[in-house]
């Protein structure tokens, strides 16, 4: 009998153990998603300021190259400290590649878009998310998250219009 309990016991908690790292991820995406809004505000204010003439492409090269050689140092002392293996190094690369090339083009939209709208159109970003999570993870969705995926995309395709 005694025995009988205490399983129930363990898994009740681990149940509701599941349940709290459940709602512990979705406290972190959405203070992400807080965060994230801020920062495009705060980026809005400082493209704003910077200068009324969109800058040109030209002139974020120097920058980005920069910022990923910064990266690629950092990346290249922890290999060689043996803190992080050279595959978990290259996906750091591409990964601060990809970032870097999303800001600038999110630095330039802003320059030019309402915040609102563009900040909306990234979102959408999800959506290509889904797809290959679909394609790559294996994926499945419930009919609930399609029909999600699909208001999310009318929405904003009804915002830029």
């Amino acid at each position: 009998m005694a025995r009988k309990t205490v399983k129930k016991t363990v898994k009740k908690a681990a149940k509701k153990r599941q349940g709290g790292e459940r709602m512990e991820w979705l406290w972190l995406a959405v203070a992400g998603m807080v965060f994230l809004a801020l920062s495009n505000i705060a980026l809005k204010i400082i493209v704003g300021k910077a200068s009324k003439a969109p800058p040109s492409l030209a002139s974020l090269v120097p920058v980005v190259a920069v910022v990923l050689l910064v990266i690629a140092a950092a990346l290249a002392f922890l290999v060689m400290s043996g803190a992080v293996s050279a595959d978990l190094a290259m996906w750091a690369a591409g990964f601060a590649l990809l970032s870097t090339i999303a800001f600038g083009g999110v630095a330039l939209a802003l320059q030019q878009g309402k915040v609102a709208v563009v900040t909306a159109l990234m979102s959408v970003s999800t959506v290509l998310v889904a797809v290959i999570s679909y394609t790559l993870f294996g994926d499945r969705f419930t009919l609930k998250e399609i029909a999600a995926v699909a208001l999310a995309i009318a929405s904003v395709a009804v915002l830029a219009l």
